[in-house]
């Protein structure tokens, strides 16, 4: 993929500045690569969203430990809190242990908005509850609204929803396979 290419000239043009002592010419290649990184992610997202809607999301189950996964988190969401000077808080709640579940895309899904609270928040708190439940998929209207933007509101919250119920769905199928 070109996009690839392009974040991996980037790293290499940092390296070599940095090899050379030319600290003032790493700025631009660290741009273009997070500039990279970041529409990356946005087109593994687009292209996550429609497997999603497609049905044809495929899931690695596997059973792993909760607290360590949320521990690898906040190995990449404390820096991006710090920097805003947010506090990043962390819960977890009685009978969290392991679960059987898509390690990566776990991840994805709890790091996703820590990372945009992240970015959103200046000088504030962010904190992060995990609980035990059953398996589904839940949202209240305050996740609502940070996720379609107050202008949005009305009209976003509806597909945002039939995204929510398609992971449920999911998930009921990944419990319910043994």
């Amino acid at each position: 993929m070109p996009l690839n290419a392009i974040i991996l000239y980037s790293e290499l043009l940092q390296q070599e500045a940095a090899d050379h002592s030319r600290v003032a010419s790493i700025g631009d290649p660290q741009k273009i690569q997070s500039a990279g990184n970041q529409l990356l992610d946005l087109i593994n997202g687009i292209l996550d969203l429609s497997k999603i809607e497609a049905g044809k999301m495929t899931l690695s189950l596997e059973r792993f430990d909760i607290r360590a996964m949320i521990d690898d988190l906040l190995d990449t969401v404390g820096p991006l809190a710090q920097q805003r000077g947010n506090r990043l808080t962390v819960t977890c709640g009685g009978g969290v242990e392991t679960m059987t579940a898509d390690l990566m895309k776990t991840r994805q899904i709890l790091f996703n908005p820590l990372r945009n609270a992240c970015k959103f928040t200046r000088a504030g708190s962010i904190a992060l509850d995990v609980q035990r439940a059953r398996a589904h998929a839940m949202a209240n209207d305050r996740d609502l609204a940070l996720a379609a933007g107050a202008d949005d509101f009305d009209t976003k919250p509806v597909r945002f929803q039939q995204l929510l119920d398609r992971i449920d769905t999911l998930l009921k199928k990944a419990v319910a396979t043994p």
